[in-house]
Order: structure tokens, then C-alpha cells, then sequence
């Protein structure tokens, strides 16, 4: 080993200890200003991992199992959006597989989701009521239900029937007829050729059309209100329903008239309420 000396009381410092300060002060250096990442483990990459898509059953619940409900329900199937997989939504999902040709098992895994997803929101679903039911902690807004509909009278199947048959109509500022419709006109067409004069307005139709009803009575027909859609005042919007949670009203830009999922959270936060005109 060589050594470094000098004469008297200097210090006598060895080659090799120089050099160990110098690693030392080095390495401190380099974790002080180095990427993080590179001192991450890493995956071999030899190794292949398969990522599984999320399967659902019988006794799992969540907001996993929320979503797929409310899927089911805007493919027309009844079930309840409690979050919990229990034996109505088994049955729902079953229903569903039968329809689609998949495998029957109950079991929502990547193939019976996918289809559900896959489900064209143009439809128009099977005739249904609506219910309330309770919401998740998560959300404090009101979450609706669909059940089959048998006892539609024939006047509120007329509603439905008419509003869906000026489905795409171009949405037109003051208009209530084929050519063009703005959302109160769309309202005004539909009853009005059912033998119902209403108010003009979507603020009169509220104050002075038709009585009150509540959300968990709601019926094929019945024309659902919302409020701060655009810059006014109490009604400024609204829509008829057909079923299935679906409305059909007159929507501005290049919409005109079509469907909307009453259950989507924009309904849910402006509305206020139902309104029966027949």
C-alpha cells in the first residue's frame, strides 16, 4: 500500500483512504440530484402480465357494480342502482345475456359488459314507470328506477307515440311545428295534437298547466321540468317522458329533437320537478 508522509506532525494519509472520501462524497452528490425512477424497482421485462377486466357476481358491491346497474337499466332491464350484486341484478344480467346471445351465467365479465356497453342510446326502451330509490353516500341527488308498465292509458301512449314520431325535427327558436321546434313549441306540438292546450311557455306550463305529480309516480306521458339551463328565471326547460328513463324534448344546436337519460347527472342537478297534462 503507498503512503503519503511528511516530516513531523503532519498528517500521514493512506491512498486508498483519499480515494474512499472521494466515493463517498461522490455518491452523496448523486442521490441528492438524481431521477428518483432510476432507483424504482422495475419489472423484468422478461416477464408477460395480463391485466383481466374487472368481473362481477353474486355479493359484490361497490360503485363497479352502481355503474353496471345503471347500465342494465338504460338497456331496458329492471333492476334497482343500490350498488349491491344481489339476486334482481343476477336476473337482470341473465335477461341480458339470453338477448345477446352470450353465455348464461349470471356473471358480469368483459364480454357481457362490453355488449352492455355497446347498447345504442338512440333505442327506445320497453314502456316503463319510474322509481325512486335510494343513492349511494356518494351523491346526495335522486337516482330513478324503471319497472315494467302494463296500465299506460291509451291517451298517455298517444303522448309518447307522437313526441317519438317527430324524433330529429331541427331545433328552431320560437317554432312548435314540424319545420322547427324550440323546447316549449316541442311540448306545445305534442299536446296540442293530442287535444290538450297548454301554456306557451315552459314557466307558464309549470305555474298553470296540468297538476303536480311526484317523481316516484311519474308515467308514460308526463312531462318532467328542469331550471337553470340557461340564464333565467324558475322553468327553463323540459321534456315528455317514454319510458324506461328516457325523455324526449327538443335540445338546442344541432340536437333538435331527441332522447335524453333522465338518470345522467346535468337532469338530475336542474330538475324540479313533474307535471301531468292529461
Amino acid at each position: 500500500m503507498k503512503t503519503l508522509k511528511s516530516t513531523g506532525s503532519k498528517l500521514v494519509l493512506s491512498t486508498s483512504f483519499v480515494v474512499g472520501l472521494l466515493f463517498v462524497s461522490n455518491n452523496n452528490e448523486a442521490s441528492a440530484f438524481a431521477d428518483p425512477s432510476e432507483y424504482s424497482p422495475q419489472p423484468d421485462q422478461s416477464e408477460t402480465t395480463t391485466i383481466q377486466a374487472d368481473v362481477l357476481r353474486v355479493d359484490d358491491r361497490g360503485q363497479d357494480v352502481r355503474n353496471l346497474q345503471q347500465d342494465l337499466i338504460y338497456a331496458g332491464y329492471t333492476v334497482s342502482d343500490d350498488g349491491i350484486y344481489g339476486s334482481e341484478t343476477e336476473n337482470a344480467v341473465t335477461s341480458f345475456q339470453q338477448d345477446q346471445g352470450l353465455q348464461v351465467d349470471g356473471i358480469a365479465g368483459p364480454a357481457t359488459q362490453g355488449a352492455l356497453g355497446n347498447v345504442d342510446a338512440s333505442t327506445p326502451r320497453q314502456e316503463s314507470d319510474i322509481e325512486v330509490t335510494e343513492t349511494s353516500t356518494e351523491s346526495s341527488e335522486p337516482a330513478v328506477t324503471t319497472t315494467d308498465n302494463s296500465t299506460s292509458s291509451n291517451l298517455s301512449q298517444s303522448i309518447a307515440d307522437t313526441a317519438t314520431s317527430v324524433l330529429g325535427t331541427p331545433y328552431a327558436w320560437g317554432g312548435a311545428s314540424t319545420a322547427g321546434m324550440d323546447s316549449s313549441g316541442f311540448v306545445n306540438y305534442v299536446f296540442q295534437n293530442n287535444g290538450i292546450s297548454v301554456e306557451r311557455t315552459h314557466a307558464g306550463m309549470w305555474a298553470n298547466t296540468g297538476v303536480h305529480v311526484s317523481l316516484s309516480d311519474l308515467q308514460i306521458g308526463d312531462v318532467l321540468f328542469y331550471e337553470g339551463t340557461y340564464n333565467t328565471q324558475g322553468a327553463s326547460h323540459s321534456g315528455i317522458y317514454v319510458g324506461n328513463g328516457q325523455m324526449i324534448h327538443s335540445g338546442g344546436g344541432s340536437e333538435g329533437v331527441s332522447y335524453a337519460d333522465i338518470n345522467s347527472s346535468y337532469w338530475q342537478q336542474h330538475f324540479i320537478g313533474v307535471k301531468r297534462f292529461y
